[in-house]
């Protein structure tokens, strides 16, 4: 299985070095034998880019390929800033991959098999998501993993999202973006899209994951920009 793993950021020193740790802490987890990630973060013209080399040198395990940057003009917020990957992997002959993983850059993983275990209820075209202990969504929202079955729910925040390909080519067929509504920036893109995958595959198109678990340290980069839920944006 491959699969692309896209974080956007943007931001002060601080959130770049957030990102830096966040990138790090994920090529330390645990990953299925035959199973290959490409990290990309996505550079929404932050204080500086992020240190690939310093990434580079955390993953030693063949199944981490290099850590790439994409570098944007301005900050096109969480939604549309994933959005540039996306498109680049699907046009590009030498980017094949089966799952998007979309992580917000303010996770931590200190369960270290977590994506083991994400990977093991995958289940196309049902987008999975691990529990946190900071999120909107109350069925995914716990302290602590649990030796349950994944649950099919209606809607989970986008904290971290594993998409099957064939629900980001239906969905840009479809509606010309490949996950991520354009209108909307930050708050609302996960809103826009779920209510897509409701209208393409019923009613309940999400699967929170019990027995996979991150640590979300939540809206650290919205607060420093001041961007805030409930804004005209919204």
């Amino acid at each position: 299985m491959n699969i692309l793993a896209i974080t956007p950021f943007t931001g002060s020193e601080k959130l770049v070095a957030m990102t830096e740790d966040c990138i790090g802490d994920l090529l330390e987890c645990d990953v299925p034998v035959g199973t290959h990630i490409r990290v990309l973060a996505v550079n929404n013209a932050a204080a500086r880019p992020i240190d690939v080399d310093k990434l580079n040198a955390l993953a030693d395990s063949p199944a981490w390929d290099p850590v790439q940057q994409l570098n944007d003009d301005k900050n096109y917020g969480f939604g549309v800033g994933v959005n540039p990957g996306l498109d680049l992997a699907m046009i590009s002959e030498h980017w094949d991959f089966d799952h998007a993983l979309i992580f917000n850059n303010d996770l931590q993983f200190p369960q270290k098999d977590w994506l083991i275990h994400l990977l093991e209820a995958v289940d196309p075209p049902f987008v999975l998501s691990p529990r946190t202990d900071v999120t909107a969504t109350p069925e995914a929202r716990q302290p602590h993993q649990a030796e349950l079955p994944a649950q099919r729910v209606a809607q989970v925040s986008a904290f971290c999202w594993l998409v099957p390909r064939r629900v980001i080519s239906a969905i840009d067929c479809r509606w010309s973006f490949p996950l991520f509504c354009p209108q909307f920036t930050n708050y609302g893109s996960d809103d826009a899209t779920a209510a897509i995958l409701r209208k393409l595959y019923g009613g309940t198109p999400f699967k929170v994951v019990h027995k996979s678990w991150v640590r979300h340290l939540k809206a650290q980069t919205a607060n420093e920009l001041h961007v805030k839920a409930g804004t005209e944006e919204l």
